[in-house]
């Protein structure tokens, strides 16, 4: 019966790492091969300032599973063992592999076996993400790792952190906080015929890492962590640990699912109550709870607001279904949510935005877009040549970015 267990854990592990969260996506499919007007580009580079600009403390349960991220007044794109910057005032976009040469097809490339799928921070001027890379056996068998790895962007290299078996201990969670990294390592070792989460705190100065604790068998996320508190999920209650008083769990929130932000004064999560969906905020103990907003499902915080798509599916070609791609906007003081963009009616049938962020101006989004042909979507950003859309919020106007 162990056994059975253990070699059940890992077809669970092995399902949550391979799979995204979104079905029917074609990856891998040549742009050029399809036939749609709409990949041509719409409009020209322009750029609107605002006052509003992307929070860097962002959703810390689904924010690192699309491929565009934002940090430093950049946004970052992560496409087919790739990552480019791109500058929203300028419009320039840079390969942030330095060598002109690069082939982005072997481990010589610091981007290589990029899992864009799985988690991706950027703390401090260095990306930190997983690659999936394999060698031969002695047989000629290929072997498949994970690597972590970190790249500095300022100095243009890329460091081997540590190295995971395929069917070993990996990490789940991380958090990163100046020089810190917190982060949840899954132990899946044979000889347990089990796995245990093990919460670890290391030094990004120095390496040393230390076990602050074993939290078993159960998965959970790492949510936000300051000088005095770690706050983690557990899929459905939101709750902290003192970090000098390890042995006593305080839960702030149930029903939490999905959406979970923190600007270190105020959370932002998604509570769901049966079939009821609903945007709440609330102090770091859980008090002062106030409904922003109904009816939510993909979300994004900029300074002043949270953007979010309805919790409504919608139908594409014969029975494919997304979330409806309105884009709805609430002040997270408080107020009236509005509809800031929906398609227009030649894209509305074939378009879907599956991941954004918001800053400023502009929504950035990689998107699926649906073929009659194949009766399906692909997805934007693992297309070739791939591109993600820039939605002027205040005009409608699309931009595609591209490299």
């Amino acid at each position: 019966m162990k056994r059975m267990r253990y070699y059940l854990n890992i077809f669970i592990l092995i399902i949550v790492v391979l799979c995204s969260c979104d079905q029917n996506v074609i990856n891998d499919i040549n742009k050029n091969d399809l036939i749609n007007e709409n990949f041509d580009q719409k409009t020209a580079f322009e750029f609107t300032p605002s006052d509003d600009r992307a929070a860097e403390a962002q959703n810390v349960v689904t924010r690192n599973f699309g491929s565009v991220r934002y940090h430093d007044g950049y946004v970052y794109i992560f496409s087919s063992g790739q990552a480019f910057r791109f500058n929203p005032e300028t419009g320039n976009i840079t390969n942030l592999c330095s060598d002109p040469i690069c082939l982005h097809e072997t481990d010589e490339c610091p981007f290589y076996g990029i899992r864009t799928n799985q988690q991706i921070h950027i703390n401090d001027g260095k990306i930190y993400f997983l690659s999936q890379r394999y060698h031969r056996s002695e047989e000629g068998n290929r072997i498949f790792e994970y690597y972590r790895m970190q790249y500095d962007i300022n100095l243009q290299t890329a460091k081997v952190l540590e190295v995971y078996p395929f069917s070993g201990s990996w990490t789940g969670s991380d958090y990163y906080s100046n020089e810190w990294r917190y982060y949840i390592k899954i132990d899946t070792t044979e000889e347990k015929e089990t796995y245990e989460n093990l919460l670890r705190r290391e030094n990004l100065n120095t390496g040393k890492t230390e076990i602050l604790m074993n939290l078993g068998d159960i998965n959970y996320t790492l949510v936000y962590v300051n000088e005095e508190r770690i706050y983690l999920h557990d899929g459905v209650n939101l709750f902290y640990y003192i970090l000098d008083d390890l042995n006593n769990k305080c839960i702030i929130s149930d029903k939490c699912k999905g959406y979970i932000a923190c600007d270190g004064e105020w959370f932002y999560h998604t509570l769901i109550d049966g079939d009821k969906t609903s945007l709440v905020k609330y102090d770091m103990e859980g008090g002062n709870r106030v409904t922003l907003a109904e009816n939510i499902s993909r979300s994004y915080s900029t300074e002043q607001y949270i953007y979010y798509m309805p919790d409504v599916m919608y139908t594409i070609g014969e029975d494919i279904t997304n979330y409806k791609s309105d884009i709805y906007r609430v002040p997270k003081n408080g107020g009236t949510a509005e509809l800031v963009y929906t398609f227009p009616e030649d894209m509305i049938d074939r378009y879907v935005i599956l991941y954004f962020i918001v800053d400023g101006n502009y929504l950035y989004a990689n998107y699926g877009v649906y073929t009659s042909e194949s009766d399906n979507w692909y997805e934007s950003i693992n297309a070739d040549p791939y591109d993600v859309m820039r939605i002027n919020l205040s005009t409608g106007d699309i931009y595609y970015i591209s490299k």
